[in-house]
């Protein structure tokens, strides 16, 4: 059906056209990344010298975690700040996280998290997970460490508390979304009837052709019909 088409190409843009500015977000400079095969390196093992050489650049969009239990270790360094920044990090199935905060030769912080382990270990209550930065007139060596089974491509992006409290964007996303899918659903059978007639397929020889061609393909019909216009 025509306009069903026209509906689902809409709805497809709209959709790209909302994930566009989201990953527009994540394009933070000065990140680097370090890929741990077995997952056996410590924090303490990664600032050495020799692992922080062993650190090549990255562009966020670029991130890909090859899952199978490694880990993947990423480093920034924030530069100092008296406004107060959150680190968002949006993978619905990744199992472990691990921040590190550290100035100088000193540890600030450890945050462990993930989607193994209970919401309660979330800083912020989100389905996301929302990283709280301290403010600081130093800079702060920041470290990532994502593990997981799975394969996965994380979107990282960093956040003012502001900017991420007035961020509305990935509810609309969603929304958007769960409205495209109901849209598809109900548009066949509730609203494409208030405008068109439908009328079961008279052309008997067409209707068996149809009708074997969707048993080889697996498809299931309650009839077959004929719209006007």
């Amino acid at each position: 059906m025509p306009r069903l088409r026209i509906a689902t190409g809409l709805c497809i843009s709209l959709l790209l056209m909302l994930l566009g500015p989201l990953s527009a977000q994540a394009q933070d400079g000065g990140w680097s990344l370090l890929l741990d095969p077995q997952a056996e390196l410590q924090i303490d093992d990664i600032r050495r010298p020799e692992h922080r050489e062993l650190f090549t650049p990255l562009t966020l969009d670029q991130l890909y975690t090859p899952g199978a239990h490694t880990a993947t270790w990423l480093h920034m360094r924030l530069p100092p700040s008296q406004q107060q920044q959150v680190l968002r990090v949006l993978s619905p199935f990744l199992d472990y996280l691990d921040l590190y905060l550290w100035q100088n030769d000193q540890l600030l912080s450890h945050t462990r998290t993930g989607n193994k382990l209970p919401l309660s270990s979330r800083p912020l209550p989100s389905r996301d997970f929302l990283l709280p930065l301290p403010t600081s007139e130093q800079p702060i060596d920041l470290y990532l460490r994502l593990s997981s089974e799975q394969a996965l491509r994380p979107d990282i992006s960093l956040h003012t508390s502001t900017a991420l409290a007035a961020d509305d964007s990935s509810a609309l996303l969603f929304g958007t979304l769960l409205g495209s899918l109901l849209m598809l659903v109900i548009y066949p059978t509730v609203i494409a009837p208030l405008f068109n007639k439908f009328q079961p397929l008279q052309d008997a020889s067409l209707t068996e052709r149809v009708t074997r061609l969707m048993a080889r393909c697996g498809f299931a019909a309650k009839g077959l019909f004929v719209m006007d216009g």
